[in-house]
């Protein structure tokens, strides 16, 4: 790889951190809706919800470590592949990176609306860093 196109990857991916770094500060500044209760136990509906996020952000890591363990392998086993098949294997490896970002970006605490994705990483967290309100 040329040195171009490496800093070119390594700037998109500093400007994508601080880009998430400043929506979750934005976030956290935003005042909580009034009447918001964060002791109040959530709906079933809502723990169901969430349970099921933690699933699929679960499965998205696995699926994408998977895919990263199936490119080094194939890699190791088969030699230096031609440019356009490692192409094609490291643009694949970066759309399921993206995937997992998706799913790990796409769900809300039920009580303030702020985006999970924000603080957790492979579980559910044990409470809302925002409101303070209970998951589990």
């Amino acid at each position: 790889m040329r040195l171009e196109g490496f800093v070119t990857i390594v700037g998109i991916l500093v400007a994508g951190a601080v880009l998430l770094l400043v929506a979750r500060l934005r976030a956290l500044r935003r005042p909580l809706p009034e009447g918001l209760d964060p002791r109040a136990p959530l709906a079933p509906g809502d723990l169901l919800r969430l349970r099921r996020w933690e699933r699929r952000l679960r499965r998205a890591f696995a699926l994408v470590g998977l895919a990263y363990l199936l490119l080094v392998g194939t890699s190791v086993a088969g030699g230096e592949p031609p440019p356009e098949r490692a192409a094609l294997a490291l643009g694949l490896l970066g759309i399921s990176c993206l995937l997992g970002a998706l799913i790990q970006f796409s769900e809300r605490c039920p009580r303030c609306g702020y985006n999970l994705g924000f603080q957790s990483r492979l579980l559910l967290p044990e409470s809302c860093e925002r409101c303070g309100g209970h998951y589990r």
